[in-house]
């Protein structure tokens, strides 16, 4: 079987080099001090070059921040960006409302297409004990095909992501293969359960078609509806009539013509994910957002009814969108 790996090379200093469809790469790490409660640094900003602070004085850099480090608005247009925090939080902004804090393993993908404006700022939250940081941002070209499609982003919580051990050498020795966003359900169950005959009662199987295993989903339950497997290899379904939790009451959900898209906002608690169904139960879209705030583009959608359901931390709550 030829290996999966096609070229090692040295890394050597950031940014490193990537080939197709890379465009990017880079490695922050930065020992940023405790917090001043105003999310910056409670340090001198002396003798630092403000608004282009890379040299990395005391450990750790401003960036393009003025007080708080990180990168202002800037544009983005034409690619995809991929940013994994390992330590530390990332503040995200841009110029379709959302907001979002994400960080300590959680995942951004964010797809620029036709165009955004958005921030990356590095809240120091903790003021009584040092902020370190460490990321990971790879750059990924689209397709001449999609480099004008519609700009969207999601926040893959890390709890979420799929993590696989395996075995390394004759000593068993293990190491962790951390998959950026959500991986293809009926690739994590042939790593977890191996190579079986499909049909059999203990196989989920691999097959080429919908991502999802090959195995028809039921999870038993006559009152759930939409079940579908999760990337644990979980049957689970979306239970009916169940109490909505307590920030669902404050949702408010209205058009926005100017981009053909819905607005919701939840000012009460924040969306974890989302997706949406066609009436007869069809899904069309699955994100997670992490935000108090959705803009939900029309794109490719046709005309008429959906049901959203919008997933809290502690229930969720089904509603009734259109696009005209």
């Amino acid at each position: 079987m030829a290996s999966p790996i096609l070229q090692l090379a040295p890394l050597g200093a950031p940014p490193w080099p990537t080939p197709d469809p890379f465009l990017f790469c880079v490695h922050h790490v930065d020992a940023y001090p405790r917090g001043d409660g105003r999310l910056a640094p409670a340090a001198s900003l002396a003798g630092r070059a403000i608004g282009q602070d890379f040299e990395g004085r005391d450990g750790w850099r401003m960036y393009h921040g003025e007080r708080v480090p990180g990168f202002p608005q800037h544009p983005h247009r034409g690619f995809e960006t991929v940013t994994v925090v390992r330590r530390g939080l990332v503040d995200h902004g841009d110029s379709m409302g959302a907001r979002a804090r994400y960080g300590d393993g959680d995942v951004q993908w964010l797809t620029a297409g036709a165009g955004i404006q958005h921030a990356e700022m590095f809240p120091l939250v903790h003021a009584d004990r040092d902020n370190p940081l460490e990321l990971f941002q790879l750059w990924l070209n689209l397709p001449r095909k999609d480099k004008t499609c519609d700009a969207t982003y999601r926040d893959v919580p890390g709890t979420e992501i799929p993590h696989v051990k395996q075995a390394s050498g004759a000593k068993g020795r293990a190491y962790l293969d951390t998959v950026m966003g959500y991986m293809n359900p009926r690739i994590v169950c042939a790593l977890q359960l191996g190579p079986c005959a499909l049909g059999t009662p203990d196989c989920l199987g691999v097959v080429d078609g919908p991502d999802q295993p090959g195995q028809p989903c039921d999870d038993g339950n006559a009152n759930t509806i939409n079940d579908a497997w999760t990337v644990n290899c979980d049957c689970v379904g979306q239970p009916v009539g169940i109490a909505e939790p307590a920030a669902a009451a404050a949702l408010v959900i209205a058009p926005n013509p100017a981009i053909d898209a819905v607005r919701i906002s939840s000012p009460a608690g924040r969306v974890l994910s989302y997706t949406l169904h066609t009436p007869d139960g069809r899904l069309v879209r699955n994100n997670t957002v992490n935000a108090d705030l959705i803009l939900l583009e029309r794109g490719a959608l046709d005309g008429g009814a959906y049901f959203i359901t919008l997933e809290f931390v502690d229930g969720r709550a089904v509603r009734r969108i259109a696009f005209h």
